[in-house]
């Protein structure tokens, strides 16, 4: 188990590449981490911190920035469990930042690793959770293709540690439908968010 905790973060991410690499998922994979030691229950307001964009500065969906897409969405979502943004510097019982990424890859480079944020604070974290696609991956991999990881890290804003992040990942669909592809990425955000906080006894 301790080893399980120490390497959780790689090992979630690992699987993400793993997946990625073996073919084309047509929907997102998913994975969560969470500090075993923090009072969930007492985290009720927040800090919104401004999303943090690798390779996603400036693309749009539907005429609309997508940073202010996942700002409205994680909003909304924190909003239905009784969570709250503070106002200004006002304190809070943590902070909230999305960070997201779109990557380029070529069906024989071997599939770049996901970025894994890794954090010193991610060493006292727990995985408690991964899921994919049920759907059986579509054959091959084509030439050249997107793919899109959108993190969600909640932090203690006094010492920083990361208390809970949840990553989705999936190869993009960038010629589909702008409200298709909108309501792909607040589909991500809800799963993401769906095990926010984490229920009692989820790491297995």
């Amino acid at each position: 188990m301790q080893q399980a905790r120490l390497n959780g973060w790689l090992g979630l991410s690992l699987f993400v590449c793993i997946a990625l690499c073996c073919g084309c998922q047509s929907k997102p994979s998913y994975g969560w981490v969470y500090d075993k030691r923090a009072n969930f229950a007492g985290l009720k307001t927040y800090q919104w911190l401004s999303v943090e964009e690798k390779g996603t500065a400036f693309r749009q969906i539907g005429g609309k920035p997508i940073d202010q897409l996942v700002e409205t969405d994680v909003k909304r979502v924190l909003a239905a469990k009784g969570c709250t943004p503070v106002a200004g510097g006002a304190p809070a019982d943590f902070t909230v930042q999305c960070t997201t990424i779109l990557e380029f890859r070529r069906g024989g480079d071997g599939g770049a690793a996901v970025s894994d944020q890794r954090d010193p604070a991610l060493d006292r974290t727990e995985w408690y959770a991964v899921e994919s696609s049920d759907r059986a991956l579509e054959p091959g991999v084509p030439s050249s293709y997107s793919v899109g990881t959108i993190y969600i890290t909640m932090k203690d804003p006094k010492s920083q540690n990361i208390v809970w992040r949840g990553v989705a990942s999936s190869v993009l669909r960038e010629k589909s439908d702008p409200q298709d592809r909108a309501d792909r990425l607040r589909d991500a955000v809800e799963k993401i968010l769906a095990k926010f906080p984490p229920s009692p006894g989820a790491a297995g």
